[in-house]
């Protein structure tokens, strides 16, 4: 293995790195270890840091998007969704509502031969007359949950 002069040190080290596709230090350090003998790691760590584009890649720390729901008993929060079947619609039911409390987990569906808000009532209706109403009512506001 060739060993590099000083002068020769940084060009070196770009050459590695773009090798690799710009992946960072540990392939680098690989790609360096493998041509060239000494050159310390800490020199390979150090190219990597000090490179503006490569810092201009690196991810950022991602943050939590929000507050977490959370639900403290049965029926604090339903959740209703259409699930569209009229691909493999049976009988003439062509929806499945879906019908999920958060903190349970417990479902219900229900097969809809079309999305028509009264359909949904109608079901949603048998759950609150069996269980009662729920605090919050979470749907994705289409037009038959308006």
């Amino acid at each position: 293995m060739p060993l590099i002069t000083h002068r020769k040190l940084y060009e070196k080290k770009n050459e590695c790195h773009i090798a690799v596709g710009h992946s960072g230090r540990d392939k680098t350090w690989a790609q360096v270890k493998s041509r060239f003998s000494g050159i310390p790691q800490q020199a390979v760590s150090l190219f990597i840091n000090m490179r503006d584009a490569c810092q201009i890649r690196r991810s950022l720390p991602k943050t939590p998007c929000g507050k977490p729901i959370i639900s403290i008993e049965f029926l604090t929060r339903l959740q209703v969704d259409l699930i569209d079947m009229r691909s493999v619609q049976y009988n003439g039911f062509n929806f499945i509502m879906h019908v999920k409390d958060h903190f349970t987990k417990l479902s219900w569906l229900f097969s809809l031969s079309s999305k028509e808000a009264r359909h949904v009532a109608f079901n949603l209706k048998n759950i609150f007359y069996t269980f009662g109403p729920p605090k919050i009512l979470k749907s994705d506001n289409g037009k038959e949950f308006v």
